[in-house]
């Protein structure tokens, strides 16, 4: 089944939102200064990214629309106004092609100096999950563009070369004085979701919040988040499987950490898939494919989507499967609690994590008993 495309929110609709007029708010700046927008997951900060860069560009502004990642890119281009499209790419893909430019290896001055060269000018450059960019970048990009706007969320870094939402704000104000915009809302998950992924950052990184303003399950609905012990590799697969078929009309995503097991995975699943003759497939999505294929896969996704913790950033699902979450407290040089955080954050519905093994994982004895339910299966 085709992915399904989110949904578009207006203006309109964000006049109804308890947030809604701080949204506006940073939607229609006018200011001369940069723009910082902060919040945690399900925020806004996308949506405002989106609105005011379809706002200014209808304005007759020379704009672009950068992301870090390239699923959030496609997204993004599914539900974007027809004249915005040309504008939104990715960062690196655009300093790649644009400048030459590799911020991994180039400093600010030598920066500076090819995007002089270039004597490229916008009105406004818009930067969507800007925590994961590194700072020397924020250093430089005010060369190309007279307004910066960058939403960010520390407790959604998850690269090391990535930059905390207040050293963004220090960086742009060497060049012109910022104004910030916090969001205190999360409009994408049940209190439920959320609650229980608090539990993997530490108490004193946990957002705050209006907790209380988040809807929960009703009616007797148990939203609380799936926790569910598998004996092998085997049960595992099949577990999945299940999941997969009583979630088929709906966005679902399965998560791993590295991207061998996306591809490892994506071959196990559609073999089950397939065992079955049913005539469903599963889209894969990860950094290390190649232009072509990441391209290639966005023009065809399904609505089955396998792939890393990095790639889902910024977006969000009805459903997410978390497996192998044994390794969650034996690889933590490797795996960081906002990975776990970010992950579990995508669900808008239903949050599903498996572990292999006899006993529980020692991450999951530190979270409280009744914010899961734990199943053997």
């Amino acid at each position: 089944m085709p992915f399904k495309k989110f949904n578009i929110i207006t203006e309109e609709d964000l006049l109804k939102s308890e947030g809604g007029p701080n949204m506006l708010q940073a939607i229609k700046f006018n200011g001369p200064r940069h723009l910082l927008v902060t919040g945690p997951p399900g925020s806004g900060k996308t949506t405002i990214s989106l609105l005011r860069a379809t706002r200014e560009i209808h304005k007759g502004k020379a704009i672009k629309l950068l992301t870090y990642q390239h699923l959030l890119r496609y997204s993004l281009l599914g539900v974007a106004d027809p004249v915005l499209q040309p504008h939104i790419i990715t960062m690196y893909r655009w300093l790649t092609d644009n400048f030459s430019i590799n911020p991994e290896s180039h400093s600010v001055a030598e920066m500076v100096s090819l995007m002089i060269g270039k004597g490229q000018q916008y009105d406004e450059i818009l930067v969507d999950e800007g925590q994961d960019l590194p700072r020397h970048l924020y250093e430089a990009l005010p060369t190309l563009a007279r307004r910066l706007s960058v939403g960010a969320d520390t407790g959604q870094m998850l690269h090391s070369k990535g930059t905390k939402s207040k050293d963004i704000g220090q960086a742009l104000e060497t060049h012109q004085e910022v104004v910030e915009f916090s969001l205190q809302f999360n409009y994408r998950n049940y209190f439920e979701t959320y609650d229980f992924a608090r539990q993997f950052m530490p108490l004193g990184n946990r957002d705050n919040i209006a907790l209380q303003n988040m809807p929960k399950g009703k009616g007797g609905l148990d939203r609380r988040p799936i926790i569910v012990q598998t004996a092998n590799e085997k049960k595992t697969l099949e577990q999945i499987y299940n999941l997969l078929i009583d979630n088929e009309s709906v966005n679902v995503a399965v998560l791993f950490f590295y991207t061998h097991e996306v591809d490892a995975w994506c071959r196990k699943i559609q073999a089950r898939l397939n065992q079955d003759r049913l005539d469903l497939r599963i889209s894969r999505f990860h950094s290390d494919m190649s232009d072509y294929e990441r391209e290639k896969e966005a023009e065809t996704m399904q609505n089955f989507v396998v792939t890393t913790y990095k790639s889902i950033k910024g977006l969000e699902f009805q459903t997410v499967i978390m497996p192998s979450m044994e390794y969650a407290s034996i690889r933590p040089k490797i795996e960081t609690p906002q990975h776990y955080y970010v992950a579990c954050t995508r669900a808008t519905e239903k949050l599903y994590l498996l572990y292999q093994g006899d006993k529980k994982p020692d991450w999951l004895l530190k979270f409280r008993t009744d914010s899961y339910v734990h199943h053997a299966f």
